[in-house]
C-alpha cells in the first residue's frame, strides 16, 4: 500500500509532536528535579520562593508538553504497547516528585497513596500511563486554589490473582455537578469554570484507559472538590518464576557496597548530568561525565569504572552504537556494566539494547530509586563474576 502525499505529511506531522514532546520533556525533567534538590538544601524563605516559582513555570511548560501530546492521540496513531515491565513504585516516586513541586509552589498540600501489596512488576505502556496521570494532576493542580491533590495506586485482583491497577487523583478545587461530570469526557468537553484547557485531555485519558482494558470517570462535588480515576487490566511480566500472584519486594543485595565507586555518566544534557551527580553522589559515588559517546569511549581505557550510565540520543554515535562498540573490545572493558539511562523506552528499544548487552535500563526523567536498582542489580552481577574468578 501507497500512502498518499496527505498521508505522509499526517505521518510526518505526528513523528514531529512525539519528537518536540520528547525534547521538551527531557529537559523539563532535569529542571523540576534540581528544582526539587534546591528546595531540600535549607533555603531561606525568598530562596524557597523562588524555587517554587521555578517549578511552577516548568509545569507550565509541562502542560504544553502535554497538549502536544494529547493532540496526537487524538490522530490515533499513537499504539499502546503492554509488553514492557515496569517497576510502577519508582515511577509513580518519580511522577510524585514534579506532582509535589507543582502543588506546593500555589500553596497546596501533596499526597500520595501507594498499595504496599504492589511490589511485583506490571506488564504495562509506562509512556501511555504518564501521559494520562500527568493529564490527571496538571488538571487537578490548574483547578484547585485552596487545600491539596492527592494520588492514589491500588491494584485490582481476584481471589489473590494480580488484574490490574487502579489510579485516582483528587483535588479540594470547585467541584462540579453529576450534569455536568456527564460532558467532562467528550471530546472539547470543558467546564465553564475559567480555567484554560484545550478539552481534549480527559477523552484521551478516557480513550487510552479503554485501550487497556480498563475505563475511566469522575465524581464531584460542588464546592467541595473531585474525584478523576482510571483502572487498567494489565499484566505480570512473562519471566520463570512468576505465575500472577501479588508477591514481595526481595530485599536488597547490598550490591553497592564493597566495589568500584567510579560512574562514568554520558549525557549531551548539562542539566541531566547534574542530576545524575547529585543522585549518584547521595549513594557515595563518584561521577566522571562525558557529553558524546565518542568522548566516552575514549575515557573508557585506564578509568577504572564502576559501570558506565549512558543517554540514547546523543550527538553522533548513539547510545546503542557505543555499546555495541564497547562490548567488542578487550577484556575486562567488554564486561563493564553499562546501563542505558533514555527516555526512548519502548519494548522496540528495550529489546536492541538488551541484546547488545545492556545491564539494565533507567528511565527518563530519573529518580534515585531507579538509579539505585539499576546499579544494584548491575554491580552484583561483577561482584558475582568476580567471586567465581577467583
Amino acid at each position: 500500500m501507497t500512502l498518499s502525499t496527505t498521508d505522509q505529511s499526517a505521518s510526518l506531522s505526528a513523528m514531529a509532536v512525539a519528537e518536540i514532546a520528547h525534547e521538551l520533556r527531557s529537559p523539563l525533567g532535569g529542571i523540576e528535579a534540581m528544582a526539587m534538590l534546591l528546595s531540600q538544601s535549607g533555603l531561606s524563605a525568598q530562596q524557597q520562593r523562588l524555587v517554587d516559582g521555578l517549578c511552577a513555570a516548568a509545569g507550565h511548560l509541562r502542560s504544553v508538553a502535554s497538549d502536544f501530546l494529547d493532540a496526537q492521540s487524538e490522530t490515533g496513531k499513537t499504539p499502546v504497547v503492554s509488553d514492557g515491565a515496569l517497576d510502577l513504585r519508582a515511577f509513580i516516586d518519580m511522577l510524585a516528585v514534579s506532582a509535589e513541586a507543582r502543588a506546593r509552589s500555589k500553596g497546596l498540600s501533596f499526597a500520595l497513596s501507594f498499595d504496599a501489596t504492589i511490589a511485583a512488576p506490571v506488564q504495562a505502556d509506562a509512556r501511555r500511563i504518564r501521559q494520562m496521570l500527568e493529564n490527571l494532576l496538571d488538571n487537578a493542580i490548574k483547578v484547585t486554589t485552596t487545600g491539596g491533590i492527592r494520588l492514589a495506586v491500588s491494584h485490582v485482583d481476584r481471589r489473590g490473582v494480580f488484574e490490574g491497577l487502579r489510579f485516582v487523583v483528587e483535588d479540594t478545587g470547585p467541584g462540579f455537578s453529576a450534569e455536568q461530570a456527564s460532558k467532562l469526557f467528550r471530546h472539547f468537553g470543558r467546564l465553564d469554570n475559567g480555567v484554560a484547557g484545550t478539552g481534549i485531555g480527559l477523552a484521551m485519558v478516557r480513550r487510552l484507559a479503554n485501550a487497556m482494558g480498563g475505563e475511566a470517570g469522575c465524581e464531584g462535588w460542588p464546592g467541595k472538590g473531585a474525584s478523576f480515576w482510571f483502572t487498567l487490566r494489565l499484566k505480570m511480566p512473562k519471566e520463570p518464576g512468576h505465575d500472577g500472584t501479588l508477591a514481595e519486594t526481595p530485599p536488597s543485595s547490598g550490591a553497592m557496597e564493597g566495589l568500584g565507586r567510579r560512574i562514568l555518566v554520558v549525557d549531551d544534557n548539562q542539566a541531566n548530568r547534574m542530576i545524575m551527580g547529585a543522585v549518584l553522589e547521595h549513594f557515595g559515588f563518584e561521577m566522571a561525565e562525558a557529553e558524546t559517546a565518542e568522548q566516552a569511549l575514549s575515557l573508557l581505557p585506564g578509568g577504572s569504572f564502576a559501570a558506565l550510565m549512558m543517554d540514547q540520543t546523543l550527538p553522533g554515535m548513539s547510545g546503542l552504537q557505543a555499546l555495541q562498540r564497547i562490548r567488542a573490545m578487550p577484556e575486562p572493558l567488554a564486561s563493564l556494566p553499562v546501563i542505558p539511562v533514555t527516555g526512548r523506552v519502548s519494548a522496540s528499544d528495550k529489546a536492541a539494547f538488551a541484546a547488545a548487552g545492556a545491564n539494565g535500563f533507567v528511565e527518563k526523567p530519573i529518580t534515585a530509586r531507579a538509579v539505585r536498582v539499576a546499579l544494584e542489580a548491575a554491580l552484583a552481577t561483577v561482584g558475582q563474576a568476580a567471586s567465581e574468578a577467583a
